[in-house]
């Protein structure tokens, strides 16, 4: 009985734990316009002007959430994504209306949503459309991802019909996701380590059945 208790337990207690990392751009080279590799992602269309690009405040009007600086959508580029290094918990992210310049409204995205994929690249799920605007909102995922792509409305009724009927901008800023222990991306430190949901339940268990253990032998 001693052994199976023993053998619960460590069963219990070999749990797994991610490290948080967060994505603010903040450190991105000032003459960097585009992404490619970056905080363990590799993001779509590198060195295109159709691919995710560098923005700050003082560009296109856009609030970043953090910091100063932010991603975008370049072209106004729809259904564009990013792919993890190797499959991770992803959080969510901060998304907002952007510019394509200064004082350009009908070009801004009104709506975004979230696609969801594994490491086969089959669709998981895919989020409720969620309004956006110049100050960050939240979008929450939750569960194990391998690639997440962006779509954005394409309904802006200011949009003044100049061949770019599908080019609307949205910004990205705060991604949030969890990783193996030992894992970190390079240039990337993580903050402490943060126990999913079911983590922390069997956690609690296996401290209830050592409480439980411990009576049994007094």
């Amino acid at each position: 009985m001693r052994q199976l208790w023993l053998a619960v337990l460590c069963t219990l207690f070999i749990i797994e734990t991610g490290s948080a990392f967060i994505l603010g751009f903040d450190n991105i080279p000032a003459d960097q316009t585009a992404l490619d590799y970056y905080g363990g992602i590799y993001w779509d269309n590198a060195g295109s002007d159709y691919g995710w690009g560098f923005g700050t405040y003082n560009t296109t009007n856009s609030t970043p959430y953090s910091g100063s600086n932010y991603v975008l959508n370049r072209g106004g580029k729809n259904f564009l994504g990013f792919t993890f290094e190797q499959t991770s918990f992803f959080n969510g992210a901060f998304f907002s209306s952007t510019m394509a310049n200064a004082g350009a409204y009908n070009y801004m995205a009104n709506r975004v949503r979230l696609h969801y994929y594994d490491y086969n690249q089959t669709l998981i799920c895919s989020s409720n459309w969620v309004d956006v605007s110049l100050t960050p909102t939240w979008i929450g995922a939750g569960f194990d991802v391998s690639r997440v792509v962006v779509e954005h409305d394409t309904d802006n009724p200011l949009n003044n019909g100049f061949g770019l009927e599908d080019a609307e901008w949205f910004s990205m800023d705060h991604v949030v996701y969890n990783e193996a222990p030992a894992y970190a991306p390079p240039g990337f430190s993580s903050t402490s380590p943060v126990p999913e949901p079911a983590t922390a339940l069997l956690l609690a268990i296996g401290l209830s059945l050592a409480a439980v253990y411990k009576r049994g032998k007094e």
